[in-house]
């Protein structure tokens, strides 16, 4: 939430730090825009007011909800720490499968890995194989976003988008979250090395 005049943050159940259901927080130090999304947020009413100025949502996020966030924040450290232990372990047993490749890190930062996304080859006989024995996993993003119907109107055309349909059709998510045991994540592993024997 420090760059930009406002930072969006997303507290969706499958994020490091989740509310119960959803929720999200937009940070800013422009009054304006804080100003404006609070109008937003709360049906279009400014701020003392009983008159609504602008169409607006009802967008406001529960005490309780709000409570349990700030409860977890205490946890943030400790829970991103295990993601980057649980990303290496993966990482080193799964180097040597040439039909693998993992997620690039810029040297200037840190990857928590709020997913972990692999590029594979045969990605959904892998996937197949990893429900088949059990083991969760997630085909994020199968439809590049010049083919989703909303962009339809355009006419793209998929040879502009070459690396956007070759991702498509490779990427998938293995599990990770900080309560994942040694135990689970070496059946993941054994399981991955047994589809590519």
């Amino acid at each position: 939430g420090s760059m930009g005049l406002a930072s969006c943050i997303s507290f969706d159940p499958t994020k490091t730090i989740s509310a119960p259901g959803s929720g999200g927080i937009l940070t800013t130090d422009d009054s304006k825009i804080a100003s404006l999304v609070r109008s937003f947020r709360y049906h279009g009413k400014d701020e003392g007011s009983k008159t609504f100025n602008r169409l607006g949502y009802n967008s406001q996020m529960t005490t309780i909800a709000a409570a349990l966030i700030s409860q977890k924040l205490t946890y943030l450290k400790k829970w991103e720490n295990r993601r980057i232990e649980i990303a290496n372990i993966y990482k080193e047993n799964l180097v040597n499968i040439n039909s693998i490749t993992f997620p690039k890190t810029m040297s200037e930062s840190q990857n928590i890995y709020h997913k972990f996304v692999l590029e594979v080859e045969q990605r959904d006989n892998l996937f197949n194989h990893l429900k088949n024995s059990k083991i969760g996993s997630a085909i994020h993003y199968d439809t590049p976003l010049h083919r989703e119907p909303i962009f339809d109107f355009l006419n793209l055309d998929d040879e502009k988008f070459p690396m956007s349909l070759k991702k498509s059709k490779k990427v998938i998510s293995l599990p990770i979250h900080p309560f994942l045991t040694d135990s689970e994540i070496e059946i993941i592993i054994q399981t991955i090395k047994l589809f590519y024997k």
